[in-house]
């Protein structure tokens, strides 16, 4: 197991750290995401909590023989889900692969406070 844990801290309010990190994908530096389809969005109505599931389209950069012995395909699939809490000012994006992930997973969770990502 591969476990990276990287923290930065942002000397800006909490909304403006959390538009950018809704704002990650689609961004023009990541040309490899081809695709972003929002499959659901809603609101707690007791908690105020925003949750949001979408799922990323990209295009692997493996080599072809990689692709070719996997049986997969250059297009590779991500399921994203995020919640939103304005009222405590806590947010957090989870990340995994859907493409591939009986050979290897890849997990990374984006917190307002923190960023861990963790890959096996």
């Amino acid at each position: 197991m591969h476990f990276v844990n990287q923290s930065h801290n942002y000397d800006h309010p909490w909304s403006h750290v959390v538009i950018g990190m809704w704002h990650k994908y689609p961004n023009p530096k990541c040309t490899h995401v081809v695709s972003i389809d929002v499959l659901d969005r809603s609101v707690d109505p007791k908690t105020g909590i925003i949750r949001t599931e979408r799922v990323l389209g990209c295009k692997q950069k493996a080599p072809k023989w990689i692709v070719k012995l996997f049986g997969g395909s250059e297009d590779a699939f991500v399921r994203e889900i995020s919640f939103i809490d304005p009222r405590t000012q806590n947010a957090t994006i989870t990340s995994e692969n859907l493409s591939l992930s009986q050979f290897a997973t890849c997990l990374e969770q984006i917190r307002s406070n923190d960023v861990m990502a963790e890959c096996s």
